[in-house]
């Protein structure tokens, strides 16, 4: 019983022992696309994004020309900061923006401020106040 246990084992270690060769070289499984693949769909999808952009400038541009969608564009950020700055003085945000604010631990916060600094400048020279 115990030799058949061993053959076993090897058996199922030769199996897995092959997928792992198979994989390794390509030849089995799931073939990963190969790099001009890859490459040519992140092209279209980047030409398609610059497409949109060309397009948005153009509404964009036919905006600022015509008088009155420019009216209606600055129309439509005048009411939006009006209603944003009635939004912020209501009393329960100021209340929310309050308690939010008793709740940070500033010195934790320049600390992990202080390291993300470091970390991001590393070995560069900064000159502090």
């Amino acid at each position: 019983m115990l030799v058949w246990r061993g053959v076993g084992v090897a058996a199922f270690d030769a199996v897995l022992g092959w997928g792992v060769w198979m994989q390794g070289t390509g030849r089995g499984f799931v073939r990963r696309r190969e790099v001009g693949e890859r490459v040519g769909e992140q092209v279209r999808l980047l030409e398609g994004m610059l497409g949109k952009a060309k397009g948005l400038g153009v509404v964009r541009n036919a905006v600022v020309r015509d008088r009155g969608m420019r009216a209606v564009a600055a129309g439509y950020w005048t009411k939006d900061g009006e209603v944003m700055r009635d939004v912020a003085e209501e009393a329960e945000v100021v209340r929310a923006q309050r308690k939010a604010l008793g709740m940070v631990d500033m010195g934790r916060l320049e600390a992990e401020a202080e390291k993300s600094v470091d970390a991001i400048l590393g070995g560069v020279q900064v000159m502090r106040r």
